[in-house]
């Protein structure tokens, strides 16, 4: 395969910069934004040499792993390094497993026998936070991240797919893994629900004592007619 032959030449990747760069194309690449989360890759093969390629530190932790271990490590690995989260199967490229494939001396078909459940994989994960320097959220991080959504996004923007995607990047500069899918929609409602609170805070404190005193008046009305039994 072309992908893979490359992979035995092109030897190990340069500058932190380079790959720096590397991260911003992938993010804002068509071949991730079109269909989601880099299910297929569209871009030029240099950027899939130089996002996908193990450096020598990489190499070394992939020492004592052979077959499907070797080649899904691997691949979870870089993965992390561009999306600051870990993949479900599906959305591994193709041609980065044959490209990946093609590093490790391992056969691209035998990602599919990579187990994504149980310790090992469970180890894997632990092995790449502590390499990128990431940790797992903790509650008190995920209250911080719905403080930070409330303060700072809400104010411009309450679309809930808007909120979502800006939580991957706050992530990352926070250096944590993006909370579970279930605890993402906790962080949302949470977050939706402080914004809602602060605003209408702010909005009584700028309201006049004469303004205030309105308001209370329809209200008063307003419960007098529902409590009316011939309304």
């Amino acid at each position: 395969m072309a992908v893979a032959m490359v992979s035995a030449t092109c030897g190990f990747t340069g500058t932190i910069a380079a790959r720096l760069g590397c991260v911003i194309r992938y993010i804002s690449s068509p071949a991730r934004s079109n269909v989601g989360f880099g299910l297929m890759w569209a871009g030029p093969l240099e950027d899939l040499i130089e996002c996908w390629t193990l450096d020598e530190e990489e190499f070394a932790l992939l020492a004592n792993k052979s077959g499907a271990t070797r080649l899904g490590f691997g691949l979870m690995l870089k993965f992390f390094e561009l999306e600051a989260r870990f993949p479900r199967r599906e959305d591994v490229p193709r041609p980065a497993v044959e490209f990946m494939a093609g590093q490790v001396k391992v056969d691209a078909e035998l990602f599919a026998a990579y187990d994504w459940s149980g310790r090992t994989i469970e180890y894997h994960r632990a092995q790449i936070r502590k390499f990128h320097d990431f940790r797992e959220p903790t509650v008190g991080d995920e209250d911080k991240l719905a403080d930070w959504l409330a303060t700072k996004i809400c104010p411009v923007e309450m679309s809930q797919d808007r909120l979502r995607g800006a939580l991957p990047a706050r992530c990352r500069e926070d250096r944590i893994e993006p909370p579970k899918t279930t605890r993402i929609e906790r962080v949302l409602g949470a977050a939706e629900a402080m914004f809602e609170r602060n605003f209408t805070a702010t909005t009584v404190e700028r309201l006049s004592f004469e303004s205030v005193g309105k308001l209370e008046e329809l209200e008063v009305r307003r419960r007098k007619g529902q409590s009316d039994p011939r309304r």
